[in-house]
């Protein structure tokens, strides 16, 4: 032992006296390195733990930020150690909290912070031993192309994984990085409001310089969108609930559009960035918009009851007039529901797809109908209640936690009057933020490229 510490002392010693010219110690068994440190990493050296000192199997960094990339670091002590590892908007959070808590991350309790961000990792990356990734806007991850933006915030985190369970295991810890600010770009893009489509849908033609790889638009009713800038920010709002698209997506435009509620003034903000990260003067459309007179109304459903608890729910409603053509019921994850509704899929769709229960025959006998379920996923939820007839189409959305500390969030009555000629809506992205994940996920777990 006396050996082994007055070799590491003449070691580090020799560090020193060098005036730090040696980069790198290295930790060596046999012929194999099996850890290395840069030397302005290391206060100093200890074969047993001093108190006070943590010892951690995974430690992140940042290396490098740009306009549209970053770099990040993870080291382990062991090079076999295996870890989940995972980076999103910082708005994404904040949204998620702001909608659920009230709070942002900076003012929320860390453990909350820490259960968010830790279920995130599901949907992450899966590594082992040290390694340095860079997330590069419009490069493929062997999956999805990432996307960084310029000026905005990510949260990168990463947690042990244990091999054995198929889980994360204990250690955990994230950090944030801010992207750096865009430039203006010496591209254009334009919008111009076309009016409303066959299925009263507003419609925009673009168009966009040939170095735009990117146009972000958001829309929705002027009253909204400014009071949301207002209070939160411009980029906050554009770069959180913004659609991104590629030019060749929305020029020309494939028959799809932007929906319309009510007969109000809305707005339309569009953005343009180049391959460098730089982006155009954003542009600003208004208009007053009178929606389609609807062909019809569908059936009409009412909630009479409602109860929930940990893991329980239980819903009563009845649907009126009872002779429906279709009537469903499906409980999926809310965020589920809202990556489908970003895919193009509508919500009647959606609840007569996958594994709806078709209650058609219990409305059209009794006219109500009660939706027990006792095995709710831990997650929020999305209940889908359709009813059609030759009027209409009718979607009640229930979103709820399974717990009697949470409050409910309901939907009534969204209408889908019965239109001729009403093809399908092509996959079409028209925004962006997506409420992230509170309950524990399933591992999903995959191989950066």
């Amino acid at each position: 032992m006396i050996k082994k510490l007055l070799l590491m002392i003449v070691m580090v010693a020799a560090v020193a006296a060098s005036g730090m010219a040696q980069e790198n110690m290295y930790l060596i068994k046999g012929n194999q390195v099996i850890a290395r440190y840069g030397v302005d990493e290391v206060d100093y050296v200890s074969f047993k733990l001093p108190e006070g000192v943590t010892e951690k199997q995974i430690v992140l960094s940042a290396e490098e930020t740009g306009k549209n990339y970053f770099t990040y670091t993870v080291k382990t002590l062991s090079p076999t150690k295996q870890y989940a590892h995972f980076f999103i908007q910082k708005s994404l959070v904040d949204i998620t909290l702001l909608t659920y808590y009230g709070t942002t991350m900076e003012n929320s309790d860390p453990e909350l912070v820490n259960q968010l961000l830790k279920n995130q990792l599901y949907n992450g990356y899966l590594a082992e031993g040290t390694r340095s990734f860079t997330v590069q806007d419009g490069v493929s991850d062997g999956f999805a192309e990432l996307e960084v933006i310029a000026g905005q915030d990510y949260v990168i985190m990463v947690g042990e994984y244990d091999a054995t369970a198929d889980d994360l295991g204990e250690e955990f810890s994230y950090i944030t990085v801010t992207t750096q600010s865009a430039d203006r770009s010496a591209g254009t893009v334009t919008a111009k409001y076309a009016g409303l489509n066959e299925r009263g849908e507003a419609m925009f033609d673009f168009t966009a310089s040939s170095d735009i790889i990117k146009i972000c638009t958001l829309y929705g009713t002027k009253k909204s969108i400014e009071s949301f800038i207002d209070y939160y920010g411009f980029d906050f709002t554009m770069f959180t609930y913004a659609g991104r698209f590629a030019p060749a997506d929305l020029i020309p435009g494939d028959g799809t559009g932007w929906l319309v509620n009510d007969e109000d003034d809305y707005v339309m903000y569009v953005i343009g960035i180049d391959a460098e990260g730089n982006m155009t003067e954003t542009q600003k459309v208004e208009m007053h918009i009178v929606p389609l007179k609807p062909v019809g109304v569908g059936p009409q459903i009412k909630i009479f009851s409602k109860s929930k608890s940990d893991g329980k729910v239980s819903i009563n409603f009845e649907i009126t007039p009872s002779n429906v053509t279709e009537a469903y019921v499906r409980l999926m994850g809310e965020n589920d529901c809202e990556d489908r509704l970003n895919e193009g899929y509508t919500l009647p769709e959606l609840a007569a797809g996958g594994d709806a229960l078709d209650i058609t025959g219990k409305i059209n006998t009794d006219g109500e109908y009660t939706y027990v379920n006792n095995e709710v996923p831990e997650r929020w939820n999305s209940l889908l209640i359709m009813a059609k007839n030759e009027e209409g189409t009718t979607i009640t959305r229930v979103n709820f936690w399974a717990a009697t500390d949470t409050e409910w969030d309901i939907h009534e009555n969204l209408s889908f009057p019965a239109r001729a000629n009403a093809p399908r809506k092509a996959v079409v992205n028209k925004g962006n933020a997506t409420m992230l994940t509170l309950g524990k996920g399933k591992p999903a777990f995959r191989v950066m490229k």
